[in-house]
């Protein structure tokens, strides 16, 4: 195969890879990033249990102080994606004082009207173990940490009549970071942000990989 005729099979898969662009930016989708407003912004974060009065919010960073069970979270517009092929990425440090070996993200999947069971809304925990974080080695001190959008519990949400169909399959409409249930332990830590990022593999990466490999192919 010459350049020539090479160069039709460029074009198909370019177009291909443009079509999955639109997606490829909506999937990266920020559920925390230091704006200063998690708090007193609008719709305004929450905390409850042994989280209440124990964040402190700067204009990059949530702080945690808490030593039993709590958590935090915001409301966010309804946002519909395939979790398989996206994964939760978390910037965060442990501080001084720690006792904690574990947090939990929650994804909440809102699946209808609420009218019946399977048309409600559940909570999704995704475990984090804070010994998998990977240092940042920027002299912040701060790691990220990914994690496959695994449940590891699954419950009918707070204030709905039904829960949802069981699956993580997103209507996202909430998001909140707790603590171990009926844990003591002292959870003391930084968050500078929270998102949800293509899964390596995804349909949206393969794309530009395969652009990649045809652009290196040649006669």
């Amino acid at each position: 195969m010459n350049l020539y005729s090479f160069q039709p099979v460029v074009a198909a898969v370019a177009a291909w890879v443009v079509c999955l662009s639109p997606q490829t930016s909506a999937a990266n989708l920020s559920l925390y990033e230091g704006d200063g407003m998690f708090l007193t912004g609008a719709p305004a974060g929450f905390a409850f249990g042994g989280f209440s009065g124990n964040v402190t919010e700067t204009i990059s960073s949530l702080t945690i102080d808490a030593s039993s069970f709590g958590g935090i979270g915001r409301d966010l517009t309804q946002t519909d994606f395939d979790a398989s092929e996206y994964q939760l990425r978390i910037v965060y440090r442990l501080l001084p004082g720690n006792e904690a070996e574990d947090f939990r993200v929650v994804l909440r999947d809102n699946d209808g009207d609420d009218s019946a069971p399977g048309q409600g809304t559940e909570d999704h925990q995704i475990f984090i173990d804070t010994s998998f974080a990977t240092p940042l080695n920027d002299g912040s001190g701060f790691s990220e940490q990914f994690s496959p959008l695994n449940s590891v519990f699954t419950d009918k949400s707070f204030g709905f009549t039904n829960g949802g169909d069981g699956a993580l399959n997103p209507g996202l409409d909430q998001w909140q970071l707790q603590s171990a249930f009926g844990g003591t332990d002292r959870l003391h830590l930084e968050v500078r942000s929270v998102e949800l990022v293509p899964e390596p593999g995804s349909a949206a990466l393969l794309g530009a990989g395969l652009t990649a490999f045809v652009l290196r192919r040649r006669p």
